[in-house]
């Protein structure tokens, strides 16, 4: 076999794979009813989300830009780094002349 139908070949194997686990997981899910189900939430939990909400400073809308700033210049970065190497890569090929 060539490289390219070991890569086929590779590619195909993974996806029968995921379908695999992803089936599998679906297949367990407990409960798929609409509407809420199962226990109630506990006292231990509902304190824990009450503290989490008096932290907020008042008149905060609890949104943090500066770590969306972040997370957003990075993004943009990858992006970038991601195209730069995709047009490196492009150029870099030749074709054979006869």
């Amino acid at each position: 076999m060539n490289v390219k139908a070991q890569w086929i070949a590779g590619l195909a194997l993974a996806l029968a794979a995921a379908a695999a686990v992803v089936g599998a997981a679906q297949a367990t899910r407990p409960d798929d009813r609409p509407g809420l189900h199962g226990a109630a939430p506990s006292d231990a939990l509902r304190k824990v989300v009450d503290a989490k909400l008096a932290s907020a400073p008042p008149g905060s809308s609890g949104f943090q830009w500066r770590d969306a700033a972040v997370g957003a210049g990075a993004t943009i970065g990858l992006l970038a780094l991601g195209g730069i190497l995709l047009i490196g890569i492009r150029r870099r090929t030749h074709v054979a002349l006869p």
